[in-house]
């Protein structure tokens, strides 16, 4: 069964609608896991929200349906810094509503996050996702992610760490200044 055609749009989170929008789904994300985020202290992220999402070091981008209805978001965070390394980011909580999935959504918002992270002069973005997200980790693959050793303890047995090494040399990739307009539009 394929998809109906989708347009939708992605914008960074600025005003406390948005802000609401993507807490909803950072909650809806952590519902579909089938296990408590309590050791990633989600609770408190998400009581401090925007926090380490803010820029200028972090950003939060959310993709709305032309209805405006919210269908997913993500995450970037610096990183903290591990000395030699270089700039370190994380992509956090890539999430796409049912409705949004199988449309283009979560390539798009990892793209644009990824494009924000080598505007904002990071050097590497870190993700880490469980191997149950097959789709997923085939797309961060895709874009270029590799297999990395774990950069911080969890409890979830199979968890990949991954990393990207930014700038990228790619070519059709969007540009990070997304602004307050329709940074997007998928038309399938």
């Amino acid at each position: 069964m394929s998809k109906m055609a989708v347009n939708f749009s992605i914008t960074p989170v600025r005003h406390p609608a948005d802000l609401r929008d993507t807490i909803s789904l950072f909650f809806a994300y952590a519902g579909s896991l089938g296990f408590d985020l309590a050791f990633q202290n989600f609770d408190n992220e998400m009581a401090g929200m925007p926090g380490k999402y803010s820029p200028p070091q972090g950003e939060l981008l959310l993709a709305r349906s032309e209805t405006g209805v919210a269908i997913g978001c993500v995450g970037l965070r610096p990183f903290p810094s591990t000395g030699a390394g270089g700039k370190v980011c994380e992509m956090k909580r890539l999430f796409v509503t049912q409705a949004g999935r199988g449309t283009g959504v979560g390539k798009a918002l990892a793209s644009f996050i990824i494009a924000m992270a080598e505007k904002l002069g990071y050097d590497e973005m870190r993700l880490d996702t469980l191997p149950s997200m097959v789709v997923a980790l085939k797309m961060y693959r895709d874009f270029g992610f590799e297999s990395i050793a774990a950069y911080y303890e969890t409890p979830l047995e199979g968890t990949h760490f991954l990393s990207l090494k930014l700038p990228r040399q790619a070519k059709n990739e969007p540009d990070a200044d997304l602004g307050t307009a329709d940074a997007h539009k998928r038309h399938r």
